[in-house]
């Protein structure tokens, strides 16, 4: 089996159904390029996202979670742009043309595909150490799609869901810590938070047109706030004793660890955003079916872009979060 057999066998073939389904695609994979008509009064949302084995995944991780993490992973970036998805390419870097592992990947891609609602339109397939670059591409009304440049004073910060459950899951999928200290379904809640993301693209898009900024929250919590504080030329204030977290991760680490890896654990793929005080019934009411917890406020400018406080005092967090650059230190003093 050579690179184009090998396309037209797991790609291809796998994927034809849901690009049939797709209106606004004229072309999908097979030639030079992709076609698209995004819907009309619609603005095209573009990202890429690329995860690494041994950086991004364990080394020998089974080729379906690699499949689970890297589109759900990229997806969320739609769902922070508060984006429909239209489409993705991939780019795949494997060391050789493993059938085993191509049809376990090509087979949960294809799966995890038609969940998100976002066929493969088109990409490349090399010989490498393995990675996956996927390109997401979404539409948004014109004007109405979330950035992170937006908040404003006394906002309120939202997120949605619960944080520290894929930091937690990681640490199982890894070893770090024993399995035994919760039971086999907290244990699989854990697990799956952080080998199957799962994007927020329906409230994502509730956002539009209220939400006055968001982010995904990919690096950490306090990382990502620190990004759309930069974006927003702002600051904020996050209330660690009103921090969503999961039953299993408080009996999995108990609450200083578990608040640890809620304010700077990554891989949460929840979304972040803040609104006017206004709003404050609109986001816990029955439209949506993903609870959101409002967790702080933005403020004028400050010492620091994030402040993290317990009552009256303050803890020092690393606003650093996840860098692929540098070692972080990510601590709760």
């Amino acid at each position: 089996m050579d690179e184009f057999e090998s396309i037209r066998t797991y790609f291809t073939s796998r994927f034809a159904n849901q690009v049939q389904r797709s209106p606004q695609i004229a072309m999908g994979i097979g030639d030079d390029c992709a076609i698209i008509s995004p819907p009309q009064s619609q603005s095209l949302v573009i990202s890429t996202d690329t995860q690494v084995d041994g950086r991004h995944f364990p080394k020998g991780c089974a080729a379906s979670i690699v499949a689970y993490r890297a589109l759900g992973a990229a997806v969320s970036d739609l769902a922070a742009m508060g984006a429909e998805p239209l489409g993705f390419t991939l780019s795949l870097a494997i060391p050789a043309l493993d059938k085993a592992w191509l049809e376990d990947f090509s087979l949960a891609l294809a799966e995890r595909a038609d969940e998100l609602g976002i066929p493969l339109i088109g990409g490349d397939t090399v010989k490498g150490e393995l990675a996956v670059s996927i390109t997401v591409l979404g539409a948004a009304p014109v004007g109405q799609a979330l950035t992170r440049a937006g908040a404003n004073p006394e906002d309120d910060l939202w997120v949605t869901g619960t944080l520290g459950d894929a930091a937690a899951g990681l640490s199982i999928a890894i070893s770090e810590d024993s399995a035994g200290f919760v039971t086999e379904t907290a244990n699989a809640l854990l697990l799956a938070a952080y080998q199957k993301p799962q994007p927020q693209l329906a409230f994502g898009q509730k956002l539009r047109g209220v939400a006055t900024a968001a982010i995904d929250i990919s690096d950490g919590l306090v990382a990502d706030v620190g990004h759309l504080c930069r974006a927003s030329q702002l600051c904020a204030e996050i209330w660690l004793d009103m921090l969503p977290m999961s039953q299993a991760i408080l009996d999995f680490w108990g609450l200083t660890k578990a608040r640890l890896a809620a304010c700077s654990g990554g891989d949460d793929y929840q979304l972040c955003f803040t609104a006017p005080a206004s709003c404050r019934d609109f986001f816990t009411g029955s439209q949506f079916s993903q609870p959101a917890t409002r967790i702080g406020r933005l403020v004028h400018g400050a010492e620091k872009l994030v402040r993290v406080l317990d009552g009256d005092n303050e803890l020092t967090v690393s606003e650093q979060g996840y860098n692929h650059f540098s070692i972080s230190t990510s601590g709760i003093n």
